[in-house]
């Protein structure tokens, strides 16, 4: 006597012989929960290669039916499964893709959409995540551009800025932020494709908006940041220029210094003053070429005004071998050149108040 064949087992062959009868008989005693995702994806896939010849429809509205209106966890998880499958997909090179991977994936989605229209918006139970946040997380572009255009054809603008903006109970995240801090490579795309659905979810009205920015700048994603701020100069704040000042950042700062020079010369803003402290070469020479007017700089420490070079030492932050004698030789032939020579040796003493004879020498030369 043969083995019992399972459910899903007795599903295949039903397709696979394309006997609807036995299909329509076998699909019933699937139960919510008792299935593997794996397994209903193969047989999703079946039904959906372009060379099955029966009808698809039936199989297809039976499987996606499966379990009722009321399972709507049990078709989460196969839809996450369908991102995640995206996600990998596009995250390929594209000369080593597999379209009809990505093709059968996204057909799923949208059968799955037409469907049950709602899973397009609401958020799951136990996560309180929507759809972009599966999609954000697995770098899923074509799930984002789909849903998106899923959720303005039946809620308008509206539903989109309410959808993209919730944040999820374990984090607080929104789908974007997310993205921001993904590491796919279409990371960037995915950034881009949520800023199109909603350019003005980082606006005045957000009140983590700077936060998500920041999350970038902190991750040196220059292509991620420009795709946030899109030229807005209002979203630059200060913090982002002090997140910026290091060497291994200096790409982001240029970015930035083009976007909002005058953020630089704002009085109390001493960003030369602390990219000397962190012993940043880069990030000195660049704001001294640029703003020379910045050597003039003070800094309040322990009730005393403190001169730039004051700051050119260790004891504020490490830096690497040479990189403290480097950026005297940047400030030096500026703070000479910019002060008569009866200030010269007020402002380079050091801490001690003392003269210092490399100072002296350098002065003399210039005299």
């Amino acid at each position: 006597m043969p083995p019992r064949k399972s459910p899903i087992q007795l599903i295949r062959t039903s397709i696979q012989e394309r006997n609807q009868d036995a299909f329509h008989d076998a699909i019933q005693n699937i139960k919510p929960g008792t299935f593997l995702i794996e397994s209903w994806h193969e047989c999703l896939k079946s039904v959906l290669s372009p060379e099955f010849s029966g009808n698809p429809s039936f199989y297809l509205d039976g499987l996606l039916r499966h379990g009722g209106d009321e399972n709507d966890a049990h078709r989460r998880l196969l839809l996450n499964d369908e991102i995640a499958r995206l996600g990998r997909f596009e995250d390929t090179e594209e000369e080593y893709r597999d379209e009809e991977m990505g093709q059968i994936a996204e057909r799923i989605l949208k059968e799955i959409l037409n469907l049950y229209p709602d899973l397009a918006w609401t958020v799951a139970s136990d996560t309180g995540r929507t759809l972009f946040h599966k999609a954000a997380e697995a770098g899923a572009c074509t799930v984002i551009e789909v849903v998106g255009s899923f959720i303005r054809q039946r809620q308008g603008k509206e539903g989109i800025q309410t959808t993209i903006r919730i944040r999820d109970v374990v984090n607080g995240q929104t789908a974007l932020v997310i993205a921001v801090r993904g590491n796919k490579n279409s990371a960037v795309k995915a950034v881009k494709a949520l800023m199109d659905l909603d350019p003005d979810q980082l606006d005045e009205s957000n009140p983590n908006a700077q936060a998500d920015i920041e999350f970038a700048v902190e991750g040196g994603k220059l292509h991620i940041l420009k795709t946030l701020l899109q030229n807005r100069t209002h979203l630059v704040t200060p913090s982002l220029f002090l997140r910026a000042l290091s060497d291994a950042k200096y790409d982001i700062l240029v970015y930035l210094v083009d976007m909002c020079p005058e953020m630089l010369r704002e009085p109390t803003a001493n960003f030369l003053v602390t990219a000397v402290k962190r012993g940043q070469v880069k990030v000195v020479s660049l704001l001294v070429e640029k703003f020379p007017e910045l050597t003039s700089q003070y800094e309040l420490e322990q009730r005393k005004f403190r001169y730039i070079l004051s700051f050119n030492s260790d004891r504020y932050f490490p830096a690497d071998p040479g990189a403290r004698a480097k950026i005297r030789d940047l400030l030096l032939p500026v703070i000479i050149e910019r002060n008569p020579i009866s200030r010269i040796r007020e402002l380079l003493s050091d801490s001690s108040g003392r003269f210092s004879s490399h100072f002296g020498r350098s002065v003399a030369n210039q005299s």
